[in-house]
């Protein structure tokens, strides 16, 4: 139900858009070429474009495109490893920021640039790849906080005992309530 709705509002067949939902620790999220197909596919701007400059950790990315009603050109928000590498989404086990930064700069400008010119489409949906970075940056912060912070007080309230009515003593055939 959930893809179904979320196919009618972006207006893509159902099947496609459950092909390209993924449940990362139970929250939908959307593959990043999902999102740059449907950006693509939308007909309110020309294909994504990337720009990118600089080398090594210098090196940045940023999605762009025409809006087809207005002819302005449209820039993404910049990404790229320095980046990465504060948002700690390289240093993660397994991240494909090491082993294929080209195309996971590209996905996450696309993003970037679909939160910002196209959030109908998105609906707040993280893509696989940020829903990934983000649960290990959170697993990690958690690790972190925990050994050097004591856990906050916690206010303890008295329990309240609740009354039992059986069934027969309430007015449940009563008409005058219908």
């Amino acid at each position: 139900l959930v893809a179904m709705e979320m196919a009618n509002r972006i207006g893509m067949s159902p099947v496609v858009v459950m092909q390209n939902v993924y449940i990362i620790h139970g929250k939908p999220s959307f593959s990043s070429k999902f999102i740059i197909a449907a950006i693509n596919g939308c007909n309110r701007f020309a294909p994504l474009r990337w720009h990118v400059e600089g080398q090594g950790e210098n090196k940045t990315c940023y999605a762009y495109t025409t809006c087809k009603t207005t002819g302005d050109r449209l820039d993404g928000p910049v990404t790229g490893m320095q980046m990465a590498k504060a948002e700690g989404w390289i240093s993660k086990a397994g991240s494909k920021w090491k082993t294929m930064p080209d195309f996971m700069m590209r996905y996450r400008a696309a993003t970037f640039f679909g939160n910002l010119y196209a959030p109908d489409i998105l609906m707040g949906f993280s893509t696989v790849e940020e829903r990934d970075d983000i649960n290990t940056n959170t697993r990690a912060q958690a690790k972190t906080s925990n050994i050097s912070q004591p856990p906050p007080e916690m206010e303890v309230v008295e329990a309240v005992e609740a009354e039992y009515i059986p069934a027969n003593e309430t007015n449940l055939n009563d008409d005058k309530d219908i």
